[in-house]
């Protein structure tokens, strides 16, 4: 068994670099960092979001409007009703982020999660995700969060917006936080699946040992059998 669990841990190990060490080749694709909430005090969408596999933004004049059914910035009297802030990160979601784009997700000071967007902006009104006042989320992007991921306290400015374009000086300074956070994440996400492989195995071999036990009691059974029907 320990020779197996150590095959596995080698391949495991290599499919986590190598999945790590992928590169984008697209420069026109974006960073963002994304909070979850409405204010400070807002409802804290993210668990659900996760969970939906989404990233999701919601202001009150626009929250029942389809953004793709229109141009941008109508209609106008709704747009003229969000304060500078709230327009461009609306924007963000509904009409710049694309397939491939990179999403940090901000809680209080941290960065508590990333994933990639995985295709345009969609108007979701009957998932019908609200917040604690019943405000629908409808407008939304479809993401692959990473399953593991280690939360760290970042300032990159802008603390009060909700959706921010990263600079290249931002990604320079997550990149250079993160690199410190990426072995011991390796080490986790490999420590978990050894663990669940391990476990697989242990069940296998448990199997196969009754499997051998059951087959013995029942040649014991038949030579015993045999036996009366001899005498």
């Amino acid at each position: 068994m320990r020779g197996i669990t150590r095959k596995w841990r080698r391949r495991l190990e290599e499919l986590v670099k190598l999945r790590s060490l992928k590169k984008k080749e697209d420069f026109n694709l974006n960073q963002w960092r994304m909070s979850f909430r409405i204010g400070a005090e807002g409802t804290d969408m993210w668990p659900e979001c996760k969970a939906l596999g989404i990233a999701a933004i919601s202001y009150k004049p626009l929250a029942e409007v389809d953004l793709s059914q229109h141009e941008r910035g109508e209609p106008l009297e709704k747009w003229s009703l969000l304060k500078s802030a709230q327009k461009l990160s609306l924007e963000a979601v509904a009409y710049e982020m694309q397939e491939g784009d990179i999403i940090y997700v901000k809680q209080g000071p941290s960065i508590i999660s990333r994933g990639e967007v995985q295709g345009a902006y969609k108007f979701e009104s009957g998932l019908d995700l609200r917040d604690e006042k019943g405000m629908p989320w409808p407008h939304q992007v479809p993401v692959i969060w990473e399953p593991y991921f280690l939360a760290a306290k970042i300032s990159l400015g802008a603390e009060m917006s909700t959706v921010k374009r990263l600079t290249p000086e931002d990604i320079e300074k997550l990149e250079k936080m993160f690199r410190v956070f990426d072995h011991a994440k390796h080490r986790k996400k490999v420590e978990i699946m050894v663990k669940e492989q391990a476990e697989i195995e242990a069940a296998e071999i448990e199997a196969e040992e009754q499997a051998e036990i059951d087959a013995k009691a029942d040649m014991a059974a038949y030579k015993a059998n045999a036996q009366k029907v001899g005498a």
